[in-house]
């Protein structure tokens, strides 16, 4: 039992480990609404969940944005190389690009035009 509590800690560890460095590629903005504190995720796993008290409620939000990203993520992925270079991607920046956006292109100006 004590070797099984082992490999299950450790696996929480990793899986912690990787969603901080997911985190990280967050901007601040992103980290925020998604209802993280930066300060916190700073201050690395010993600081888990990342959020402040207040913040519980936004639990939602995050797993919302995580699953909206990863749908973006796939319609781009089915496109064809042409339609990706005509759009100024290439499939291995897909999802970078979904995540920070594209250079150049403000991302609230879809938020100002509607």
């Amino acid at each position: 039992m004590i070797f099984f509590n082992r490999i299950v800690n450790a696996i929480i560890i990793r899986k912690k480990i990787e969603t901080l460095d997911y985190l990280r590629a967050m901007s601040e903005n992103q980290l925020i609404d998604g209802g993280y504190s930066p300060a916190l995720i700073n201050q690395g796993i010993s600081a888990w969940p990342w959020r402040e008290d207040h913040q519980s409620e936004k639990l939602s939000k995050s797993e919302w944005l995580i699953a909206e990203e990863q749908l973006c993520v796939n319609e781009l992925e089915r496109l064809t190389d042409s339609e990706l270079t005509d759009l100024g991607l290439s499939r291995s920046s897909i999802r970078q690009s979904v995540r920070l956006g594209l250079p150049g292109i403000n991302k609230n100006a879809a938020h100002r035009a509607a």
